[in-house]
């Protein structure tokens, strides 16, 4: 008797995947990939069941959300005798599935007449072998360990193009906790449902965002239409960049919030993003038609759909704190005439810090963007004694207080 593929249900359940680094973006165009079957002696799945799940199934999810730009084709191998007995499960290495996992069914593919360099992406479905984790996707290779499904395909494919793990946070009797799959309305979470404008954008799917730092009426689409307006608007904050999307493909819908987290270094990968459940604490993951979202201390904002698809975001920052006053590291004692560093640091957690501004005896010489600056170069002054002050803007036009420094210039 023939056994069906897992369901994206059951796989959801059960969801345990790697993220190895090592990711490359090469994430348009027809690309063809060879599934390699391989095993020591099980065959959980016919060869006919995996080549609908990836080139049918995956490739039509990737073709509607990619708007045409990313397409799947290849070859399935029949099942083949690629270890000798249950895998061990090794150590993860940054370059590709590891050695052990993947040598095999590559010698495996080569004796049977496939040509793995030759695709731009492989496949590895093997039966359960002794790692814990479902799958994994990195560089140009997936494996899929024991399971299969097209959520799981399009997820770990989508990590080899670049993309991280879709976040958010699971709210138990009032106890939250972070969740590595937590957006419902991303394959990189939890749903197969389309990829977030964030996503299409590090993909290179959509290039049409709104960034704003102003209060004001913006006009935005919706990222499954390639259509003007655009597709996301985009905003930086102290606690983040949030970016607002009009969801219209999902039940209830309304407008989903996602804020950038800060990048993971070394892993290869876009840096994650956290959805906002429940944001208006209505117990719904959107915001819905008329309602106003508040981010206390930092911004207000209305949402209003249109006839047409589109939808109106008024917004506004609602931040009336100050930035901090900034730390100033600078000399007390320079040389005539050459310039000199200054560092300094500050804070401002509402809209967040848009720029700093370094005066000499009340004239403005310098101006840099954001909350620190390490060694930023100041002109030279004229023998003597002179004041230094560095004051810093947030976003909502707030201003620190002045961060002082007497210093006296030397011939």
């Amino acid at each position: 008797m023939k056994t069906r593929p897992t369901t994206i249900a059951a796989t959801l359940a059960v969801l345990l995947s790697l993220v190895a680094p090592g990711a490359s973006a090469d994430s348009t165009g027809d690309h063809r990939v060879l599934v390699i079957l391989a095993t020591w002696g099980p065959q959980p799945w016919p060869a006919e069941d995996v080549r609908g799940v990836v080139f049918d199934e995956a490739d039509a999810f990737l073709r509607k959300s990619s708007f045409g730009q990313l397409s799947l084709h290849g070859d399935v191998t029949p099942w083949l005798s690629a270890y000798a007995q249950r895998p061990a499960c090794p150590a993860p290495i940054h370059e590709r599935v590891a050695p052990g996992l993947s040598d095999g069914p590559l010698e495996a593919a080569r004796s049977a007449g496939f040509s793995p360099a030759a695709y731009n992406r492989v496949v590895y479905v093997v039966p359960r072998t002794e790692c814990e984790w479902n799958a994994v996707g990195v560089a140009r290779e997936v494996l899929l360990n024991g399971m299969l499904s097209a959520w799981l395909v399009v997820h770990e494919l989508g990590h080899t193009y670049g993309l991280a793990h879709a976040h958010g946070v699971t709210c138990v009797r009032a106890v939250c906790s972070p969740d590595s799959y937590g957006d419902p309305f991303s394959p990189m979470g939890r749903g197969l449902v389309d990829f977030s404008a964030y996503e299409k954008l590090t993909m290179g799917w959509i290039r049409d965002v709104v960034r704003t730092e102003r209060t004001g009426s913006y006009r935005i689409g919706r990222p499954d239409i390639l259509s003007a307006p655009p597709h996301a608007l985009v905003v930086a904050t102290g606690s983040g960049e949030y970016w607002f999307e009009q969801r219209l493909d999902v039940d209830p819908s309304g407008l989903a919030v996602r804020v950038v987290e800060p990048d993971v270094p070394d892993d290869d990968l876009a840096p994650p993003t956290r959805f906002q459940h429940d944001p208006m604490h209505t117990g719904r993951n959107v915001v819905r038609a008329g309602e106003v979202l508040r981010s206390p201390g930092a911004f207000s904002l209305r949402y209003t759909p249109l006839a047409d698809g589109s939808a109106d975001l008024q917004f506004a920052w609602i931040d009336r704190m100050r930035p901090s006053r900034p730390d100033l590291v600078a000399p007390r004692s320079v040389r005539a005439a050459r310039p000199f560093r200054v560092t300094w640091r500050t804070n401002d957690p509402g809209s967040g810090v848009a720029f700093c501004a370094v005066r000499l005896d009340r004239r403005l010489v310098a101006r840099a963007k954001g909350a620190t600056a390490a060694g930023l170069v100041v002109p030279g002054v004229k023998p003597g004694l002179h004041q230094l002050s560095v004051t810093c803007t947030d976003r909502a036009g707030n201003v620190s207080a002045a961060a002082l420094r007497r210093l006296r210039a030397v011939p």
